[in-house]
């Protein structure tokens, strides 16, 4: 699907998005960033321009230690069927500030565009602690995953609530899982909210 000579697409129009290809399986990979139109900086978080890690032309930064919900959907017919994902929060510290400690996440496949509430069964407590350097200069922490069926015309949605701190979030990334052993369950910013 990729041109020979390139690793990855970026699309910055609409919705920040980076199209790329699982070295390993050759499988869909997805980075969903955090700008949105029409999102305008608020109580707690704020869209900046220019940051020079990032693939997209702004990051959100969450500054706010009452909490933030970060909210993002994405249809599930673009990713690779009969495959298990992934996804991942990719972000970064901010320098002499207090750093996130845990938040709940919730990863699953909803059909319409509501999720009709959470699903208690799907959530995970983050740990902010347990999350990976990757070789782009940001940091990583598993939301959870999701199992993606030969066909599916679901979406799938993901959720980390609670989240306080001060840290630049880039976007969520899907991927599949390394091994199927990896497999701990079965499951575009639309939103950031303040409470």
């Amino acid at each position: 699907m990729l041109p020979p000579d390139k690793d990855e697409l970026v699309w910055s129009s609409a919705y920040s998005l980076r199209f790329f290809l699982d070295k390993r399986t050759g499988k869909n990979c997805f980075l969903l960033g955090a700008s949105r139109p029409g999102m305008r900086s608020g109580h707690g978080f704020e869209f900046i321009h220019g940051n020079f890690k990032s693939r997209f032309p702004e990051v959100a930064v969450l500054s706010d230690s009452g909490g933030v919900e970060i909210h993002c959907m994405i249809k599930a017919t673009v990713f690779s069927p009969a495959t298990l994902y992934a996804a991942y929060l990719v972000f970064d510290f901010i320098d002499n500030y207090e750093k996130p400690q845990k938040a709940i996440s919730v990863v699953e496949i909803v059909y319409g565009m509501s999720d009709n509430g959470n699903s208690k069964e799907r959530e995970r407590i983050v740990e902010f602690e347990a999350c990976n350097n990757r070789s782009d200069g940001w940091m990583e922490i598993l939301l959870g995953e999701f199992d993606v069926g030969e066909v599916n015309n679901g979406n799938v949605h993901v959720q980390l609530l609670e989240s306080s701190g001060f840290y630049v979030v880039e976007g969520i990334e899907f991927r599949p899982l390394e091994k199927e052993k990896d497999w701990i369950g079965k499951g575009i910013f639309s939103k950031i909210k303040i409470w």
